[in-house]
């Protein structure tokens, strides 16, 4: 039960699935047992050994899933200013900006910085904008996010929504996620499918197998 609710991003999101799912605690609970016990049933039978031939034979068939492309994860201070905003504007903005980046250099955390200065929606959140890969960014914000090093604060980069102060707080090189990291996931996944496949089978030959008896009036 506690793994079926860790599946969900937080508790409120839980709630509002029982909520409006029609679904409760009791229902989810019985749900899983039924399903457990019929996994004791099929394991018993033997159909549901993963071997690690199984295991290896997935994974080169499917490496491009496990593929990670180079990511940073990142943070970012917004001061929003439109494209054909006027001169005085800017230099206003561009104060502030300066403002700030005197405060990190004191000291002040970029998070705390971020909570009070960004105009964007992650502001509350300290500007984290989590992991994002090339492409998923307007250009001369990725570049700049691309090209700093981990813990250091950019120049004022401008884009079409206003300046940005970055802070790289990670960064990911390319990678190839080795067999031993995701062997355990591949095997609950290859057990799962064999689960419904067998379940299937199962049921298939109870029908044919069975006595059956229509005991409606005609």
């Amino acid at each position: 039960y506690q793994a079926y609710k860790a599946k969900f991003k937080s508790n409120d999101q839980f709630e509002n699935y029982l909520k409006h799912g029609n679904h409760s605690r009791g229902s989810i609970k019985e749900r899983i047992r039924k399903k457990k016990a019929l996994e004791r049933l099929i394991e018993k039978r033997g159909g549901l050994n993963v071997t690690q031939d199984d295991v290896k034979a997935f994974y080169e068939k499917n490496k491009r899933f496990y593929h990670e492309k180079e990511a940073v994860r990142a943070r970012h201070i917004l001061f929003k200013l439109k494209p054909d905003a006027e001169k005085s504007e800017e230099e206003r903005i561009l104060r502030t900006v300066k403002k700030v980046q005197k405060l990190y250099k004191r000291g002040v955390g970029f998070e705390l910085l971020a909570k009070e200065f960004s105009e964007g929606p992650t502001g509350p959140k300290g500007g984290d904008l989590g992991f994002f890969t090339k492409g998923q960014m307007v250009k001369p914000f990725e570049e700049v996010a691309f090209s700093i090093r981990t813990g250091e604060m950019s120049s004022p980069v401008r884009t079409r929504f206003g300046f940005h102060l970055i802070e790289v707080v990670e960064h990911r090189k390319e990678s190839q996620k080795p067999l031993k990291e995701v062997e355990e996931q591949i095997r609950s996944s290859l057990r799962n499918k064999k689960f419904f496949q067998e379940r299937r089978s199962l049921l298939e030959n109870l029908r044919t197998s069975a006595a059956i008896t229509n005991n409606f009036e005609k």
